[in-house]
């Protein structure tokens, strides 16, 4: 873009990115000079209500999610019609790049960077968004270790109808989509593990399982392939992590984690037993695969060889005896052959015949005789009762953990199947408990940089609330204080407001007292400091007119370019106050001495004082 400022209140610096729809950009906020990045729509867009639309579905997104592990999203706005979304800037690396350059990551490093990205993918499928492109382009890492997953860009809300397009439309980096992404199927959270799945993969091999000359080709292998074991690609790949990444990258969702917490658990496993023995292992209850037995597999090559030998080995004679002998020899191997292959084939047949028929006698004893049940109620319930009750009614309980800012700890938050729907006797139910709120500690950040305090903030699972200024003799954004302070406990999410310093430099003035001072007085004063008078408001007072009887801000305060100097004066009509008193007096004898005296705060005033004869009648107002 031309312009070097955004909106009038970030100012533009390079281009760090690209994408299909936008271009990322480094800058500065003007208000606090914070380094960000900024995402803005391609110019050329601007007029496609499409993208316009996805961008502010972005936007919408980033704006719900306030994560340690994932990128925090700072503003939002539109710019001469172009929207953007401002951006924390992350200096580091992209896990890619580190990649390329290790080749190879350790286990311990690996599980590290796994367990950090399950975290931030348990939190946003907890607020019903799916990723839906997690590659390691888009997984950010600093020097000191800290992990932010970027680019929700793609992202879909999982209740809104999560489907993926298909053909060459299809979302997501192509080495990373899941089989059903790569169909144009649902996709629920489980796309998501899968991708992890393969950035584990690559971490510890230092390439990705599948790969080809075209996109479809990789996408057809997602389908279609298994992937070669990590530990025959590199035989330092533990037991334990091995395990892992082949249940995540499974083909059928059904068999891969069922949460990225439960596969963030087996990954803090995987550090302590790798070994393995852990990783539960599940099968898949789709489409069954029937495999045809080695032994015709053993077969067909020996046919393979036997016709190889036909095509080239044995060539004719040279004379008309031999001919003649040769086809016969030739014609007898010919119906050798025919034989050999029927009864290849019979073989085959027979072989996946049995299969079949076992496969079904198998199905028929174990569901033909079960009866069928309705699903019970059980969202709102505690953890115990629930699956009690599921218990009760012939069915398997299956519980997922989830935290929840809204829900107690141990009541369900939902259910698959849903209530009232019929199941057979045996047959799984799913309940998501909650884990009530994540409960963090806040950190001591008081006397710290700003950026080392904002770093520990977000470290702690919490993020950074407001923040003031304040002119302080502490080194410039050096915190001078937090609310909530050290060591209380709050929810994840929460936010840590801050105070924090500005500098104090010589042309910085203290506000003078002008009380009791006229006006043009008080007005030159103020004049000789650099300001002026932002507003003069007169009040009834006593004192002479245009003295000063009250100033704001008061005497001492530190002024800045932004401060307002208002000063409140008297207008000399002050409230005078009178009260009535009428004394009636009855003179009973001749010469009686009269003393009249008002006592007011202590202050005696003598108003009569004589001898009265009985005629005389007072009245004293």
């Amino acid at each position: 873009m031309d312009e070097r400022i955004l909106d009038n209140k970030y100012i533009i610096n390079q281009i760090i990115g690209t994408g299909g729809m936008s271009i990322v950009y480094s800058g500065f906020s003007m208000d606090t000079g914070e380094e960000v990045a900024i995402k803005v729509l391609r110019p050329e867009y601007k007029e496609d209500d499409e993208f316009v639309r996805r961008f502010r579905k972005e936007s919408k997104i980033a704006q719900q999610l306030t994560h340690k592990n994932i990128i925090r999203t700072m503003d939002t706005g539109e710019d001469d019609g172009l929207p953007y979304i401002v951006m924390e800037y992350i200096k580091g690396k992209t896990l890619k790049e580190l990649i390329h350059d290790r080749i190879i990551l350790t286990n311990d490093e690996a599980i590290s960077v796994g367990i950090k990205i399950s975290d931030a993918l348990f939190y946003a499928h907890s607020h019903k968004l799916i990723h839906r492109d997690i590659k390691p382009q888009n997984v950010l890492l600093r020097p000191d270790g800290t992990l932010k997953v970027a680019d929700f860009g793609i992202a879909r809300i999982q209740d809104s109808g999560t489907i993926t397009l298909s053909g060459s439309n299809v979302l997501g980096s192509v080495h990373y989509i899941s089989p059903e992404q790569a169909r144009g199927v649902n996709t629920t959270e489980k796309a998501d593990i899968y991708s992890l799945g393969i950035v584990l993969y690559e971490m510890v091999t230092g390439a990705v399982p599948f790969d080809g000359d075209t996109p479809v080709s990789v996408a057809i292998k997602h389908l279609q392939e298994d992937a070669i074991s990590p530990r025959l690609k590199n035989p330092q790949v533990s037991i334990g992590l091995e395990d892992i990444i082949l249940k995540a990258i499974s083909k059928a969702p059904e068999v891969r984690y069922d949460n990225a917490f439960e596969m963030a658990q087996d990954l803090k496993k995987a550090l302590e037993h790798p070994e393995g023995g852990f990783v539960k292992k599940k099968i898949a209850t789709g489409d069954t695969l029937v495999n045809i037995p080695k032994i015709t597999q053993e077969m067909e090559m020996m046919a393979l060889k036997a016709r190889q030998q036909n095509n080239g080995i044995h060539q004719p004679p040279k004379n008309a005896t031999s001919v003649k002998s040769y086809n016969r020899s030739r014609r007898k191997r010919s119906a050798t052959y025919s034989i050999f292959r029927l009864m290849i084939t019979l073989v085959v047949i027979v072989g996946m015949m049995v299969t079949l028929f076992l496969v079904g006698q198998s199905l028929l004893s174990n569901t033909g005789n079960k009866p069928m049940h309705e699903v019970p109620r059980v969202m709102g319930q505690n953890e115990e009762t629930a699956e009690n009750m599921i218990r009760e009614m012939g069915f398997i309980a299956e519980a997922i953990y989830e935290y929840h800012a809204l829900v107690t700890n141990s009541v369900v938050i939902s259910q698959d199947p849903q209530t009232g729907e019929i199941l057979q006797e045996g047959s799984v139910v799913s309940i998501t408990v909650s884990l009530g709120k994540q409960v963090f500690s806040v950190p001591d950040v008081l006397n710290r940089d700003y950026a080392e305090a904002a770093h520990l903030i977000e470290q702690a699972g919490l993020v950074v609330g407001d923040v003031t200024k304040e002119f302080s003799e502490m080194p410039l954004d050096y915190v001078l204080g937090q609310s909530p302070g050290a060591g209380e406990e709050i929810a994840e999410g929460d936010s840590v407001h801050l105070t924090i310093a500005k500098a104090v430099d010589d042309t910085v003035q203290k506000m003078p007292s002008v009380l009791n001072l006229l006006s043009n007085s008080a007005q030159a004063n103020i004049l000789d400091i650099g300001y002026e008078i932002f507003q003069i408001i007169e009040l009834n007072g006593n004192e002479n007119k245009g003295t000063v009887i009250k100033q704001e801000p008061e005497e001492g305060a530190m002024l800045n370019s932004d401060t307002k100097i208002i000063l409140w004066i008297s207008n000399g009509e002050g409230a005078v106050y009178t009260k009535a008193h009428i004394v009636l007096l009855s003179i009973e004898t001749d010469d009686t001495h009269i003393v009249i005296e008002f006592v007011d705060e202590g202050v005696t005033t003598r108003y009569y004082d004589n001898t009265l004869q009985i005629s005389v009648w007072l009245k004293l107002r």
